[in-house]
């Protein structure tokens, strides 16, 4: 494709979504946000005023974004976006100004002041473990909190962080809180390695010890026949798991069979028989000895591959030494004794 096609491509869909986004009819938005308002489905009424808001820039979008932010308990957001409304002179919010008033009286009965200075610059304040702020020289963080008891934490790289659990009167009434953050302590770095003291070479390393073949063919011996016996068990276990898996696939097509020629279990006597009457008993005895014959592979072949896993545990324990034999201790105070495997 040429650059000049792909461009002409690329011009025809940016054209086609803005002809897609002038076809959205704002007034059926607003309807429709209002109607999620009505069944109590707010936090959609939310995304759909705030959606508008974004591609209009309606007033009355944020107003009644703002509302859906209010039923939402999103106090702090629902007084800015109230608060940008009613300051606008829009038509819709003159004649709705009595209610728009009304609705921010009881959002701001749900807020409180709060005024939060640190003594570092550049402190960072959580509130309820959300980041609100980062605090500025000389000048203290002013913010709207939901009124109650709030957790507020200050942090500070450098600094210990600190916590505060303060009480919120809702109103205009502003609570002060003055934090002073104390250095994290430093940590000393280690202290330096003793020099190791000067020792006189001992006496000559002792001989090395000589291989002793009798120990080592006997645990040869017991390491062979743990490894016969591991061997046995990994290949009967996987005789047993695979019979299993053969048996489930004959019971699979059993019951297929079964199935396909409209059979079905009967209360009276042991006879398996389809609607017409037709004997099903050979099928239903195949799919019941083939799931016997299963579950018996299955656990026999389980049982005796950790079987064998067992054993071959156990040889490992059992490996030949490559030497073993006895010298003078470097102090003449008797035999060291020792082996390589």
């Amino acid at each position: 494709m040429s650059r000049r096609a792909l461009l002409a491509g690329m011009i025809t869909l940016g054209l086609a979504g803005a002809a897609q986004a002038q076809t959205i009819d704002p007034e059926a938005e607003h309807q429709r946000g209002i109607a999620l308002r009505n069944e109590h489905r707010d936090a959609e009424a939310l995304e759909v005023f705030r959606g508008l808001y974004e591609r209009t820039g309606e007033v009355r979008a944020l107003a009644r974004m703002a509302l859906a932010e209010g039923a939402l308990s999103r106090w702090a957001e629902a007084e800015e976006h109230l608060q940008r409304a009613l300051a606008s002179s829009d038509a819709w919010v003159a004649q709705n100004r009595a209610s728009l008033d009304a609705a921010l009286s009881t959002v701001r009965s749900h807020l409180g002041s709060l005024t939060v200075s640190a003594n570092v610059p550049g402190t960072e304040l959580s509130i309820a473990g959300q980041r609100v702020a980062t605090t500025t020289t000389g000048r203290p963080l002013h913010v709207r909190v939901p009124a109650g008891t709030i957790d507020l934490e200050l942090r500070s790289p450098g600094y210990v962080t600190a916590r505060r659990t303060v009480t919120v009167r809702p109103g205009m009434e502003v609570t002060a809180v003055d934090v002073e953050l104390s250095p994290e302590a430093t940590v000393p770095p280690p202290p330096s390695p003793p020099i190791a003291p000067l020792i006189e070479p001992g006496p000559a390393e002792p001989p090395a010890p000589v291989i002793d073949p009798q120990a080592r063919s006997a645990r040869a011996e017991r390491r062979a026949t743990w490894e016969t016996l591991a061997t046995t068990g990994f290949v009967l276990g996987g005789a047993g798991i695979l019979t299993g898996a053969i048996a489930l696939g004959l019971r699979e097509s059993a019951v297929g069979t079964f199935n396909d020629n409209g059979c079905e279990l009967v209360s009276e006597g042991p006879l398996v028989l389809t609607s017409s009457g037709r004997d099903c008993s050979a099928q239903y005895n195949r799919a019941e000895t083939a799931t016997a014959v299963s579950i018996t592979g299955f656990v026999a072949g389980a049982a005796l591959t950790a079987a064998g896993a067992v054993a071959w545990y156990v040889s490992t324990r059992w490996a030949p030494l490559h030497a073993l034999g006895c010298a003078p201790s470097p102090g003449h105070h008797g035999l060291v004794c020792g082996g390589r495997f």
